[in-house]
């Protein structure tokens, strides 16, 4: 079956890129590049809205998905304009379409699992929800800069600081994911059982189990987020390297902000000004190193 635009649209949040925790090609990038991933990242939004529609049954969720996935294995020109310019930018630029094909095993995965038992089970959604986005990205600026080793472990680098950012974002929409989607992300053998879980969830304050648990699971993030960094720096491009470095800082800072406070009583995200303090920290801390070029 062929979908139409509108056919699709309909089923979207309407959410776009500036809804984000996160920057999604800012001004520190090129002007070309960052019109490019910000249509990687409409493809990404459209296809994590068809998802989480309440609307749609998990049939049709993965039948729209399983037509998005033969469109980009092909390379087929199709009606739907966000999904012709990502094959377009695929096929200028080179680059393999692994990256745009594995957020959707992600999402048909969402379609239907609505429950993650343990943390290795969870980091391996996130290697398919979260790892491709940056993958693109890296892939997109340098490709043709850096050998295959160093690109290996700039991906490595950035797998990690994405699953961060994935599961830092589990946090924050805790509650919302459970009312509105019954989806929970936390997993569930630090808890007795399901109901467990979802008791916990549902109280209007977090539980000292729950707090406990938390934090655990942020310690966890800090050590991502560390060995993340010591792999980032091996980035040489300059633009991408203080863009990356800004999202590394808003990374630690919504770890402080989720230690310090509880997602369940009131949703943790960053102000206007912890962003301008993690842009200044993230290009503060490139400039200061002089392996950039």
């Amino acid at each position: 079956m062929k979908y139409s635009e509108s056919d699709i649209l309909k089923f979207t949040s309407g959410k776009n890129f500036e809804d984000e925790n996160f920057p999604v090609s800012s001004f520190l990038i090129s002007p070309q590049k960052r019109i490019q991933i910000r249509k990687f990242y409409k493809f990404a939004r459209i296809a994590d809205d068809i998802a989480d529609n309440k609307k749609l049954s998990s049939k049709k969720k993965i039948e729209i998905l399983n037509f998005f996935d033969r469109c980009l294995a092909n390379k087929t020109k199709t009606k739907l304009k966000f999904l012709d310019d990502l094959i377009e930018i695929f096929i200028a630029q080179n680059l393999s379409l692994e990256n745009a094909r594995k957020l959707l095993i992600a999402f048909k995965l969402d379609a239907t699992k609505l429950r993650y038992k343990t943390w290795e089970e969870l980091i391996d959604y996130c290697s398919n929800s979260a790892s491709p986005v940056g993958r693109f990205v890296i892939e997109l600026h340098l490709k043709k800069l850096c050998n295959k080793q160093t690109l290996r472990k700039i991906f490595h680098g950035s797998d990690k600081l994405c699953n961060c950012l994935q599961i830092l974002n589990h946090f924050q929409d805790t509650k919302d994911d459970l009312q509105n989607l019954n989806r929970i992300y936390i997993p569930l053998d630090m808890f007795n059982d399901e109901k467990d879980l979802i008791k916990s969830i549902e109280c209007k304050k977090s539980t000292t189990k729950f707090e406990k648990i938390k934090l655990f699971y942020l310690k966890k993030i800090d050590i991502l987020l560390k060995e993340s960094e010591s792999l980032l720096w091996l980035i040489p491009q300059k633009s991408l390297k203080r863009e990356t470095f800004v999202i590394l800082y808003i990374a630690k800072k919504l770890t402080e902000l989720l230690k310090k406070n509880d997602p369940l009583e009131k949703k943790v995200k960053l102000s206007y000004i912890d962003l301008i303090f993690c842009y200044f920290k993230g290009i503060i801390k490139v400039l200061k190193n002089n392996k950039s070029f």
